[in-house]
C-alpha cells in the first residue's frame, strides 16, 4: 500500500471495485485503517474515509477464506547498491503473498518497474510453480504504472492503460478492470512491449531533462546565465521545449534509466541512456563543490525543499537528490538543518542527516548559508524584503529560481541559481 498501491486502491474502491490490499508495515496499517495515508496527495485523506472498510479492506496478509477474481502487484523494485541491478527479492515476496490465495485461475497484473523479459522469464515461472499449473495456463499482464506523484487519482480516471498479455484472455481480463476506472485502454502486443513502455516514459524525461542541464552548462561556459538562454530559446517558439536546469531523481527517475539499460546489448543507445543519468546525477557534486567553496566547515548550512520535488506537491524522500547532496555536505563535515513544506519532520529526522525546522525564517536564521532544494510554490509566499534585510551577505543558491529572491536581492544577500554561471566559478 505504497504510493502506487494506495492509490490505484482508492481509485478501484470509489469506482465500486472491492479491493483487499496488504501492508506489512505495522505503522502504516493503522494509519491506513484509520483513514489516513502515509504520504501527501491532495484530497486522498477525504477519498480513504469514503472507502476505507466499506470497499477498501487493508490489513498483513489476505484471509485463506476470501475468494478473490484477481491480484495486482505494486510493490518497489529499488536497485541493487552492490551490482547496480534491479533486487527482486521484495517482488517474489509479494508473490509469495498470494500463494494461500492464488490457484492460477486468477488473473495477475504487475505495475512494478521491471527490466524487459522478466515478466515472462521470471514472474510467469514463479506463478506457475506456486499453483501447480503449467506456464502457458497462467494468466498474467503487465501494466504500466505512470501517474505522477501529487496527481495519482486523477490521472488513474483519465491516462490511458497501457496493457500487454501473455495471451488473448490475460489481456481481455486486465482490460474489463482497467475499463472501470477509464475508457482509454491501450492494447500492445506482447509482455515486453508494455515492459518498454514504463522503461520509456521515464528514461524519456530524464534524457529531456539532461539536455536542459547539458545546455546550462554550455551557457555558463560562455558566462551566460542558462536560465534566461533557455527561456529565450523557448519562448513563442513551438519547435523548442528545452527543460530548465535543475535536478532529476525520485523514486523512478534515479533508477529506470538503468533498468531499462539492464538487458540491453551494448551499443550507442544504451550508453546514450546511461550518460543522460549519469550527467544528471553530476549535478550532486557539482552543488557539493560551490558549497565547499564558499562556506567554512564551522558554519550552518540550511536545506529547504528535501523532498524530491515541489510541484505537484509531494512528500516523498524517496531518491531525493537533495538527500544524496545533503549526505555529501554532512561527509565533508558541515552541520546541516532541513526544512521542507510537504514532507514530515520525523521522516527527515530518520536520515540521520540533521536537526529539522518547520519555519524557512526560522530555518534562515540560523544558518549561514540556504539551500533551496527544490520548486514547491510555497517559496513564492515567502517575504523577500523580510529575508533580505534580516540576513546581509548570506549566500543562498535558489536552484529552481523557485523564489522571489533572485529579482529583488540586489547587494543585500548573495542570490544564486542553476543558471547563473558564477556556481561553477
Amino acid at each position: 500500500m505504497g504510493y502506487v498501491g494506495l492509490t490505484l486502491s482508492i481509485a478501484s474502491a470509489l469506482r465500486g471495485i472491492k479491493v483487499y490490499g496488504v501492508e506489512k508495515n505495522k505503522k502504516i496499517l493503522d494509519s491506513i485503517k484509520k483513514g489516513r495515508a502515509h504520504f501527501y496527495e491532495p484530497h486522498i485523506d477525504e477519498f480513504l474515509e469514503l472507502c476505507i472498510n466499506r470497499n477498501l479492506f487493508v490489513d498483513e496478509g489476505f484471509s485463506e477464506d476470501l475468494d478473490l477474481d484477481g491480484f495486482i502487484i505494486t510493490i518497489g523494485t529499488p536497485l541493487n547498491p552492490q551490482t547496480g541491478k534491479v533486487n527482486y527479492e521484495y517482488l517474489l515476496s509479494a508473490l509469495e503473498g498470494i500463494s494461500k490465495n492464488y490457484t492460477g485461475e486468477e488473473w495477475v497484473v504487475l505495475r512494478s518497474t521491471i527490466s524487459v523479459g522478466t515478466t515472462r522469464k521470471m514472474i510467469i515461472p514463479h506463478l506457475a510453480k506456486l499453483s501447480g499449473k503449467s506456464p502457458e495456463e497462467i494468466k498474467v499482464a503487465f501494466c504500466p504504472e505512470r501517474t505522477i506523484e501529487g496527481k495519482a487519482i486523477e490521472e488513474l480516471y483519465s491516462l490511458p492503460q497501457v496493457i500487454g498479455g501473455n495471451n488473448e484472455e490475460s489481456y481481455e481480463l486486465a482490460a474489463g478492470y482497467f475499463k472501470k476506472l477509464t475508457t482509454n485502454i491501450v492494447k500492445v502486443p506482447t509482455l515486453e512491449t508494455a515492459e518498454l513502455v514504463k522503461l520509456f516514459n521515464n528514461t524519456y524525461r530524464d534524457v529531456h531533462f539532461a539536455m536542459g542541464n547539458a545546455f546550462n552548462e554550455i551557457a555558463q561556459s560562455f558566462g551566460i546565465d542558462g536560465y534566461l538562454a533557455i527561456e529565450a530559446s523557448n519562448l513563442g517558439y513551438q519547435r523548442s521545449n528545452i527543460a530548465l536546469p535543475g535536478y532529476v531523481g525520485g523514486p523512478c527517475l534515479e533508477k529506470d534509466p538503468y533498468i531499462l539499460s539492464e538487458n540491453m546489448p551494448d551499443h550507442n543507445g544504451k550508453n546514450f541512456v546511461v550518460n543522460s543519468r549519469k550527467y544528471n546525477e553530476s549535478l550532486e557534486e557539482s552543488v557539493s563543490e560551490w558549497v565547499s567553496s564558499n562556506f567554512e566547515k564551522d558554519q550552518v548550512i540550511g536545506m529547504s525543499g528535501m523532498a524530491f520535488k515541489g510541484v505537484p506537491e509531494t512528500s516523498d524522500l524517496r531518491g531525493s537528490v537533495a538527500v544524496n547532496i545533503a549526505r555529501k555536505i554532512k561527509s565533508m563535515g558541515y552541520e546541516i538543518v532541513l526544512h521542507d513544506f510537504i514532507a514530515d519532520s520525523n521522516e527527515m529526522s530518520e536520515l540521520g542527516l540533521g536537526p529539522t525546522e518547520n519555519d524557512f525564517y526560522k530555518l534562515v536564521a540560523k544558518s549561514d548559508g540556504i539551500l533551496i532544494m527544490n520548486n514547491n510554490p510555497n517559496y513564492k509566499k515567502i517575504d523577500s524584503e523580510k529575508i533580505i534585510s534580516e540576513n546581509s551577505n548570506k549566500h543562498f543558491l535558489d536552484s529552481w529560481n523557485a523564489s522571489s529572491l533572485v529579482a529583488n536581492s540586489e547587494k543585500n544577500i548573495l542570490v544564486h541559481t542553476l543558471g547563473d554561471y558564477k556556481i561553477s566559478q
